[in-house]
């Protein structure tokens, strides 16, 4: 019989309700699973409860867990579903949204830059949070997390369409607050030399 290699044996300790195997989960783990829940979820406090319920799921449903993806990816998923579903009970924004297909079409050929960089990580996070709720989810959703339109869609209740939308308006006003941004600070530097 091979010899489980050391993750394997933590997952079968979870399994049999050992807590040293679940402290060690979680503190493998739960860093991650609150700076994801964070991406979602709009303050820290609400990011740590998140994180503690989707810890909590994590240990119910290990027995569940059958290896075919990464354990850090199955709780990621943990960890979206849960923010998702406080989002829902907190009633912060209403995941339906409608488009008529002609304002959809019309939208489709409008060019939105891929590559935003903000070279500062906190300055992007803090991008990030200033997007509307719904805006937030299928951002992080579709260029964090790599899910599709159409997962998002069945994730969210709305069509293909709506996600690209969602998207596309959210690419839209991170662009400009970036270059909002950008310009402020070059007025800022020529302000000092003048």
């Amino acid at each position: 019989m091979p010899k489980l290699n050391q993750i394997e044996q933590i997952i079968e300790a979870c399994r049999k309700g050992d807590e040293k195997a679940q402290l060690h989960i979680f503190r493998e783990y739960g860093n991650m699973a609150l700076r994801l829940a964070w991406r979602y979820v709009s303050n820290e406090d609400d990011a740590r409860e998140v994180m503690q319920l989707s810890m909590i799921k994590v240990f119910e449903h290990i027995k569940d867990f059958k290896g075919q993806s990464e354990l850090k990816t199955w709780i990621s998923r943990i960890v979206i579903n849960q923010s998702l579903n406080f989002l829902r009970n907190q009633k912060k924004f209403a995941f339906h949204v409608s488009l008529s297909p002609a304002i959809a079409e019309e939208t489709e050929d409008i060019y939105v830059d891929d590559e935003i960089k903000p070279s500062d990580i906190l300055e992007a996070f803090k991008l990030l949070q200033s997007l509307p709720e719904l805006h937030r989810l299928v951002f992080n959703l579709f260029v964090m997390d790599g899910m599709s339109h159409q997962e998002i869609g069945k994730m969210l209740g709305m069509t293909e369409a709506n996600s690209r939308q969602v998207l596309m308006r959210a690419r839209k006003m991170l662009h400009r607050e970036l270059s909002n941004k950008t310009m402020i600070t070059k007025d800022e530097q020529q302000k000092k030399y003048r």
